[in-house]
């Protein structure tokens, strides 16, 4: 309980008694977070995130963190980008856009013009110079996790898997099947998901980034 209180410690009350967020918190806290800053960072998230997204990201870091540990990879690292991968998620798309054009960080068009996939890149920015965040790996894992790209990390793939399985998620088509594989293979388990992300897309006739379809060809040459 001592530990509980000292996490929500700067959090709102009307927050911390979300359903979903105290879900979250119950996960993250099932062991002692690795980062000391970690508190510091979830207080500013959850003034700057949605309800429903602050407590995806504390699912996320936690989800992280178990699918490094199980396969060997940093769960520091694991953890802070899992925290941090959303940090830009709430602000404006505008916002986000002259971020993204000031600071050169993409002249991809596409990204550009959907914050879906453009919160990435500015997540990234902001958590190093918001959040103080200045691992080059964290900073990367952050950067791709919505999209991908060929040559990734395997932290990469713990942050962008955990995205898409994290225990808050709501059910989807192959959701338990990506869920089982993330235990045995980041690889089959990503590719799994990354199709699947495909299939919703392009059924929709919405824009798939090809850096996602990229992604799944080099995946499908590790298998």
């Amino acid at each position: 309980m001592t530990k509980q209180v000292m996490m929500i410690s700067g959090i709102d009350a009307e927050l911390a008694s979300n359903k979903q967020v105290q879900a979250a918190l119950s996960l993250l806290e099932s062991e002692p977070l690795h980062d000391p800053r970690s508190s510091g960072w979830i207080s500013k998230l959850s003034v700057t995130l949605k309800p429903g997204r602050f407590a995806h990201s504390l699912s996320v870091a936690w989800m992280s963190r178990r699918l490094a540990r199980i396969h060997g990879i940093d769960p520091l690292k694991a953890e802070q980008a899992g925290l941090l991968h959303d940090c830009a998620k709430s602000l404006p798309l505008e916002e986000m856009q002259h971020i993204a054009v000031e600071h050169s960080l993409t002249d991809d068009q596409e990204m550009l013009s959907s914050g879906a996939l453009l919160h990435s890149v500015v997540g990234s920015w902001v958590a190093r110079e918001e959040y103080r965040m200045t691992d080059p790996d964290v900073l990367q894992a952050i950067s791709y996790h919505n999209t991908g790209f060929p040559g990734m990390t395997r932290l990469d793939m713990c942050v962008c898997l955990s995205d898409s399985i994290e225990p808050l998620r709501e059910s989807y088509p192959h959701l338990e099947e990506v869920r089982a594989l993330a235990e045995i293979s980041l690889e089959r388990a990503l590719l799994l998901s990354l199709e699947g992300t495909a299939d919703y897309v392009t059924s929709r006739g919405k824009y798939l980034h090809p850096r996602t379809q990229n992604t799944i060809t080099w995946l499908k040459t590790l298998i």
